[in-house]
């Protein structure tokens, strides 16, 4: 993960000289050392300025810390100690959103004061640290040293800081020449190595122009058992803004770290084209969401249109933007329009009058409203059905699909909210919340921008009875309508939300070879994307010797080829979209494919949440044999063909000495018992991701207690094997199942050919 911020460091040197007893005066002297982190540090720079400014010359965020120039200070020893400070007034500004930190050290690896700049305590005197901190200062005993901070409790005042909260009187601290007193309270100054134990100021936003102003004190407490003569040390201040770039980029992302994110966990990664950062969650339906609006502009910072190139963007060749359009002036479909009049805006407020399902979420940023064709990156007019493939979103990422594992219908049946069009208050109010925060940003038409009160996020998916529409997801607030696959034109303004569906640089089924799995240890495993539909799945080497797929076959609704499918004729199949009318699996229907994602358990997600979005085949979709194919599904002959990625197949009936079968894996793995099965990760057979499937339907309710996966051998024209391993069952697992090939919906697993 890279880290950009912005660090000064400004180095201050201490020259105590002899005026009449023993007298110490302070000097300042400031140089400059300056780090813009990505991957590499920037070499240091110096500067005897007392004001020293760096700029992130990738995002045109700054940092600048003035200080004063000299600091005389002046004490007269005595037997019992005397105290004695001097003050010097910070001066720090940033236009960065995340504010800064400021922190103070020694410039070396020594905090002691010496006399004649000498480093030895054994042949020179010299002051010591106080054994005060930030967090617990003390007062200086004799021949110490230390820092305090400016104590100002109104936080109206332009010197409020309340790290400093732990300091002594405000009287000694605020604005104060004199001399400090007995009651006054100090902290070490720690070394340059431990500079974070002091850090004496933060703000969490960005400053005004004037910046803010900070007083440090310096202390000694001198006594005359101290050679006369004169010290000095050097002093650092630290100053890190924390520019917006801080987080790695969405270009950069890879499929194996969204894989590897653990469910409703987010991380924020910035957008390489701007350096606006975004949160991105993995969500329950196996994929990575931004969970913010999409707030790029149709400019750059410089006020050109920004064009956007394949190596940044989901586009396949440059395509330009426009200038974002002005409060009343949208009304075209076939331009690119982006209005950015609510960007910064979140719903810190709801009248629930007009709005009854409004929820308050001020974590939420409205972002930009683009037409269809600025949300399609001008390509959008062109298309007149299925989908666009090039859209505004970063590169690797993709607007969701009307339907299918990239769409909002998807996403809502894996947290068992609606998928079709209905009117639900409870839903519309579930989704402005964790884990989704879908905000209300609203939309602009021709005769109306702006208007809030109303969430709508674009699809990449046309509307076939009309292509001057589109399809998005639909959710108002008004009435409480919830609807996922809803249509509007092309000419409104609607919120984009962007999904991650990998990098052109992520390992594919497609492409992996044998040699590739011989090269991974033994349980070793890797992500790879079906390029089919851009779906993750992780690969092990298993013990057999085979690489197998650990997650299970997800891919429906859409057409496959003999260029990326295991068939080589037909040259391509249709693969049906989800059967979500349970009755279909009433009897054995071996006419044409089928393919269930909503397994039959109602509109309730919550009876069995693990199951839902999960892909259920019959065995003439499985091995991709209809009525339309060369290949009938009543066939007794083993097919060798499925709907597998290229170089890879459905497992084969056997027994133990049968390579790529089910019984050879288990054999392998010595896996006898349901514990065991449910339990090897490593295969992804755990139980948390398969318990309580129903896999396989009857007219009213799915059967079985656990994962049925089939395999390519039939038994006969109405019958094929198929695994099976179920909770209370002694003689599972059972790779010798017997399942009818139409009725039956069961799990798709594949191994490498």
């Amino acid at each position: 993960m890279s880290n950009k911020h912005q660090q000064l460091k400004l180095h201050q040197s201490f020259i105590f000289n002899p005026k009449h007893y023993r007298l110490f005066a302070l000097g300042l002297f400031a140089f400059l050392c300056a780090y813009v982190v990505a991957s590499t540090l920037t070499p240091v720079r110096e500067s005897d300025a007392s004001t020293v400014e760096i700029t992130n010359n990738t995002t045109d965020y700054f940092i600048r810390i003035t200080s004063a120039d000299n600091l005389p200070m002046s004490v007269e020893a005595s037997p019992t100690g005397q105290l004695a400070l001097a003050a010097d007034t910070l001066n720090i500004v940033t236009n960065s959103p995340n504010g800064y930190k400021l922190y103070v050290s020694t410039s070396g690896n020594d905090n002691n004061i010496y006399q004649n700049g000498s480093s030895s305590t054994a042949s020179s005197g010299y002051f010591g640290p106080t054994t005060g901190t930030v967090s617990n200062p003390v007062n200086l005993v004799q021949n110490t040293w230390g820092f305090a901070l400016s104590k100002v409790t109104d936080t109206s005042s332009s010197k409020y800081n309340p790290i400093a909260s732990t300091f002594a009187d405000i009287s000694d601290y605020v604005n104060y020449t004199g001399s400090p007193t007995s009651n006054s309270t100090w902290a070490s100054v720690p070394t340059f190595a431990n500079s974070e134990n002091a850090k004496i100021s933060e703000l969490s936003t960005s400053n005004s122009p004037d910046g803010n102003d900070l007083d440090i004190y310096y202390g000694v407490n001198a006594s005359t058992t101290l050679p006369t003569g004169n010290y000095s040390t050097e002093v650092t201040y630290t100053a890190i803004s924390e520019g917006v770039n801080v987080f790695p980029t969405m270009q950069d992302f890879t499929a194996e770290q969204c894989y590897n994110m653990a469910e409703n966990t987010s991380i924020n990664l910035s957008d390489a084209r701007d350096d606006k950062y975004y949160r991105v969650t993995k969500m329950a339906d196996g994929h990575c969401w931004m969970t913010d609006n999409l707030a790029l502009d149709g400019t750059d910072k410089a006020g050109n249109v920004r064009v956007l190139t394949p190596a940044d963007s989901n586009v396949t060749t440059n395509r330009p933007l426009a200038a974002n359009i002005e409060n009343g002036t949208a009304s075209a479909y076939d331009v690119v329009q982006i209005y950015s009049g609510v960007a910064e805006d979140v719903t810190s407020s709801c009248d629930l009058t007009t709005n009854p399902y409004c929820i308050v979420n001020t974590t939420t940023k409205y972002g930009n409203l683009y037409n269809w064709n600025a949300a399609t990156a001008g390509v959008g007019l062109q298309a007149t059905t299925g989908t666009v493939t090039e859209s505004i979103c970063p590169k690797g990422w993709q607007l969701p699909d009307n339907d299918g594992v990239y769409s909002y219908q998807n996403l809502m049946l894996h947290y068992g909210l609606p998928t079709t069009n209905i009117t639900n208050g409870s839903a519309v109010q579930s989704i402005q919340q964790a884990p989704f925060y879908f905000a209300f940003a609203g939309y602009y038409n021709s005769s109306s921008v702006g208007q809030v009160g109303i969430g709508a996020y674009y699809s990449r998916t046309v509307d076939t009875a009309n292509n001057n529409r589109s399809n998005y997801a639909y959710l108002r607030t008004d009435n409480g309508v919830f609807h996922p696959q809803d249509i509007n034109y092309k000419s409104y303004g609607f919120s984009v939300r962007c999904v991650f569906s990998g990098q052109s640089t992520d390992p594919t089924m497609q492409d992996f070879t044998t040699a590739q799995c011989t090269n991974l240890a033994t349980n070793a495993s890797a992500v790879l994307v079906d390029r089919r539909n851009n779906q993750f799945y992780r690969v092990v080497h298993a013990q057999d010797g085979n690489c197998w797929m650990a997650d299970d076959l997800n891919i429906y609704g859409q057409a496959i080829s003999a260029t990326d499918s295991d068939f080589t004729t037909p040259s391509t199949y249709t693969l049906p979209a989800s059967i979500t009318q349970t009755t279909e699996w009433n009897t054995v229907i071996m006419d044409r494919p089928m393919v269930e994602v909503s397994h039959g358990l109602g509109s309730n997600a919550s009876t069995n949440p693990e199951s839902y979005g999960k892909a259920y085949y019959n065995w003439c979709a499985a091995t991709a044999t209809s009525g339309e194919s060369t290949i009938s599904c009543s066939t007794t002959t083993t097919p060798n063909t499925s709907i597998c990625p290229k170089g890879w197949q459905m497992p084969i009936y056997g027994d133990s000495t049968t390579n790529k079968s089910y019984t050879k894996l288990l054999n392998a793995y010595s896996i006898t018992t349901t514990e065991v099965f449910f339990n090897n990760t490593i295969l992804g057979f755990d139980k948390e991701n398969h318990k309580n499937l129903y896999d396989a339907f009857s007219a009213s309710e799915g059967y079985g207690t656990g994962p049925h996966f089939w395999q390519n051998t039939p038994v006969n024209s109405d019958q094929a094997w198929n695994m099976r391993s179920a909770d209370g069952l002694a003689s599972d697992p059972r790779p010798d199942n017997i399942s009818y090939k139409g009725g039956h919906g069961m799990i798709v697993r594949c191994v490498q050919r």
